[in-house]
């Protein structure tokens, strides 16, 4: 059975967080606990723990990728299972938000 990993709500007014550094990767045996992310809000960076013990079976945000609250950053499941694909986030580059690109959504 897989898990997916979403972006926690990590304060009363968080919205959003950024991909930090995958501390795992793809295909990792992975234990209940392990920091598996780095996230970062607008006020703190914190690390999104491994909610069970497993494998991580995908990674479906990449590092510097902005999130809202609740959207795929991984999947974790049992080794030799697969991840079912997921519809991808509507998400952008932090970069390209943060310079107000054309075409960013803000």
């Amino acid at each position: 059975m897989t898990i997916e990993v979403r972006v926690p709500k990590l304060g009363l007014t968080m919205v959003s967080a950024t991909v930090g550094k995958w501390l795992k990767s793809e295909g990792e045996p992975l234990h209940k606990g392990d920091e598996l992310v780095e996230v970062t809000t607008d006020k703190i960076t914190n690390v999104v723990e491994v909610p069970e013990d497993g494998v991580l079976l995908a990674i479906a945000a990449r590092e510097g990728t902005e999130l809202k609250v609740g959207d795929l950053l991984g999947v974790v499941g049992a080794e030799g299972e697969t991840a079912a694909p997921a519809a991808p986030a509507a998400s952008r580059p932090a970069a390209a938000a943060a310079a107000g690109a054309p075409g960013a959504v803000i």
